[in-house]
């Protein structure tokens, strides 16, 4: 869905030499319209620097994986049945929670990796330190962006637990019986509930939480295409 960059660890400096091996360094955007350009590598010469890239690559990794998570919540939300019957909203709602656990949890381990990027980017020269933070603030923020769409998609399993499901039949009817009511006789006074007072169809509020949920993947990618851009000033003096 989105290239991939690395970070190519060479040997430090007067050490004895060592096979690159590839660190990955961007991770893949939320959605196929905001891929993460290729933008190159650098190579490790200190001991920080490798140590600085390891991180990085922990902390891509956990965000990509993210990333697909999120799209496979996307897809649900869009297409789950939550009313047909009970099981149906049980099944669904086990699955949507699976999700967010796992969301929720990659997220924050992500952002810890970060904290400690942060830590040791304290330790480097002082001219390096803006570039590594600005690298960082971006990273970051995408999975800051992961950890509060997982929130928000916890909140809407707490609402599948406490509603009921409607069936398409049951749904149907209720419609019938509310049209019948406002157009029945003695129908027009203030206060007569509209079809707008009906309760949703589980399955239909999944399906809007999806939608809103896919604007905000977009600023994920945003912030992944930022850290792209940010990864070769921090990391060109390594």
């Amino acid at each position: 869905m989105a290239a991939l960059v690395w970070l190519l660890a060479a040997p430090a400096a007067g050490g004895p030499a060592a096979t690159p091996s590839p660190v990955p360094a961007a991770a893949a955007a939320a959605t196929p319209a905001s891929p993460l350009r290729e933008i190159g590598s650098v190579r490790v010469t200190t001991p920080l620097c490798r140590a600085l890239v390891e991180r990085a690559g922990d902390a891509v990794a956990l965000e990509t994986e993210n990333d697909a998570r999120l799209d496979s919540v996307l897809t649900i939300l869009g297409t789950i049945d939550l009313d047909s019957n009970q099981l149906a909203k049980q099944n669904g709602e086990k699955l949507l929670l699976d999700r967010y656990v796992a969301l929720r949890e990659t997220a924050v381990r992500g952002n810890g990796v970060m904290k400690q990027f942060r830590s040791l980017a304290a330790t480097a020269p002082e001219d390096r330190r803006a570039a590594l933070d600005g690298f960082a603030d971006a990273l970051d923020g995408a999975l800051h962006r992961q950890k509060i769409i997982a929130d928000t998609l916890g909140r809407f399993v707490a609402y599948v637990e406490v509603h009921e499901p409607i069936s398409d039949d049951e749904h149907d009817r209720m419609v019938f019986a509310q049209l019948l009511q406002q157009n029945g006789p003695g129908s027009i006074r203030a206060g007569l509930p509209t079809l707008d007072d009906l309760p949703p169809q589980i399955s239909a509020v999944a399906r809007d939480a999806g939608k809103d949920l896919s604007e905000r993947a977009h600023r994920i990618a945003d912030d992944e295409n930022d850290a792209a851009a940010r990864i070769d000033p921090a990391f060109m003096q390594c």
